[in-house]
């Protein structure tokens, strides 16, 4: 098969914001190292334990905690690294919003990319458990929206900050991401139905006429954020080694799409919520209670 060019991408740092906007528009993926200071991580990963402690609690006021089944009584684990995927806590508890969602360093980031107003699109905790954690297969996140083939006109494709925040460090062992920049060109493209058990819809890269030696995988360290377009092709691996994954995956779209993004996606009910109005991050309503009950 006849190998692409291959694109690179760029490892920028929070001076470099001014340079997000037009290496995403080039090789539709950038790295921005340090974006989450060792504190906030800290306060996040304490918060994410106590949430899961309490799941039963915190189920009852509509968060949602898929547990990772290959994992369930290993003691030996935080409590939050027992599960696959946290949904719902972002927009819904107090400190992972303003750690996270609404952090400083997060809104300079997406307001370089976005403009000044824009609103959730998507979100979640996702986590690999040491000796355990699905593979991820190929496919582009506007297409596991449930997005089709040819959704956008050549020149009008809403640009979306999709972004993936490392909690724990990423490596290719433990199941880091892996992309192929330059993919996002193509526009959205047509993925296999997805079948019972799997995740996504998938693609194939070499159907696309991308080889292995097209595929980056992007380590990270804790705090690190990867932020890509949401048309580009991209995967991760099991974790095999002895050291847990986790990371924040989530989206942000500019209320000018909002519009035309509820079109494509009626029924979802997390998409829309405002984060920033006027330039300003905005405080989170209805929050779930602080602590469980004793």
């Amino acid at each position: 098969m006849k190998t692409t060019p291959k694109i690179t991408f760029r490892r920028l740092g929070m001076e470099d914001v001014h340079q997000v906007r037009r290496q995403l528009d080039e090789a539709g993926l950038v790295v921005v190292e340090k974006v989450l200071p060792q504190p906030d991580l800290l306060e996040v990963k304490r918060r994410l334990n106590y949430l899961t402690t309490h799941a039963d609690f915190y189920s009852k006021h509509g968060l949602r905690f898929i547990p990772e089944p290959t994992v369930q009584g290993r003691e030996d684990l935080e409590p939050f690294a027992r599960y696959a995927k946290l949904e719902v806590l972002l927009w819904k508890d107090e400190l992972l919003w303003r750690k996270i969602i609404t952090h400083p360093n997060l809104v300079r980031l997406t307001q370089a990319v976005l403009g000044p107003d824009y609103c959730i699109n998507a979100g979640a905790i996702f986590m690999k458990p040491a000796h355990h954690g699905s593979p991820v297969p190929w496919h582009q996140d506007s297409a596991a929206w449930g997005l089709q083939a040819g959704a956008y006109e050549t020149g009008e494709t809403p640009l979306l900050f999709d972004y993936w925040l490392a909690l724990e460090r990423a490596t290719l062992e433990n199941g880091c991401l892996q992309f192929i920049p330059g993919s996002h060109k193509l526009g959205v493209v047509s993925h296999t139905a997805k079948k019972d058990g799997e995740l996504v819809r998938t693609i194939k890269p070499d159907d696309f006429g991308y080889d292995a030696a097209s595929i980056v995988p992007v380590e990270a360290n804790a705090g690190d954020l990867l932020i890509w377009h949401q048309d580009m092709f991209h995967a991760s691996g099991p974790n095999r080694s002895a050291h847990s994954r986790a990371a924040v995956a989530g989206t942000f779209i500019s209320r000018k799409d909002l519009a035309r993004m509820r079109e494509q996606r009626p029924k979802d009910t997390g998409l829309g919520i405002p984060i920033c109005v006027e330039g300003r991050p905005v405080s989170l309503k209805d929050p779930v209670p602080a602590t469980a009950e004793p």
